[in-house]
């Protein structure tokens, strides 16, 4: 089974957003949003290989 780094990438990002957000961080948490979309849809992007 191949780890999908990706996924733990943007998981962290969104947790780390939305624990900016709820404390009261309201710019840092839409960077991470940001950082959080930007992610998923630019390693999205890469086609499956299958093994």
């Amino acid at each position: 089974m191949k780890i999908d780094y990706k996924d733990i990438v943007v998981g962290l990002f969104l947790l780390a957003g939305i624990a900016g957000f709820v404390s009261g961080e309201f710019i840092l948490s839409s960077a991470l949003f940001a950082c959080a979309a930007v992610v998923s849809n630019i390693f999205g992007a890469e086609p499956h290989q299958e093994n």
